[in-house]
C-alpha cells in the first residue's frame, strides 16, 4: 500500500505518523461532507461511477448531516404551522 508521511512545519519527519492514502480520501469524504456537498458532488470529485456507491462506502458520514437535515426539517414545519414564513 502506498504511503505518505505527514509533519508539522519544523518538525522532523522521523517523528511523524504514517497515514496510509485510503485514509487521506475517507478524511477528504469527510470534509466534503462537512462542508455541506451533496452526495452527488463527492461521487464526482471522488471519481466514483455512481452515487450508490458513494453511499455504500461513506453512509457512517452522512448521519450527523441527516440528523442537521431532520431538526432543519422540523423547523421549518414548525413556523410553517404557526404561520410563520
Amino acid at each position: 500500500m502506498s504511503r505518505v508521511t505527514r509533519c508539522a512545519p519544523g518538525s522532523d519527519v522521523r517523528d511523524s505518523p504514517i497515514v496510509a492514502l485510503p485514509g487521506c480520501r475517507h478524511t477528504a469524504a469527510s470534509l466534503m461532507f462537512d462542508a455541506g456537498l451533496t452526495i452527488f458532488d463527492v461521487q464526482q470529485r471522488l471519481g466514483h461511477h455512481s452515487p450508490t456507491v458513494t453511499a455504500e462506502v461513506y453512509t457512517h458520514l452522512m448521519r450527523k448531516r441527516h440528523a442537521e437535515g431532520r431538526r432543519l426539517i422540523a423547523d421549518y414545519m414548525g413556523k410553517t404551522m404557526a404561520g410563520g414564513s
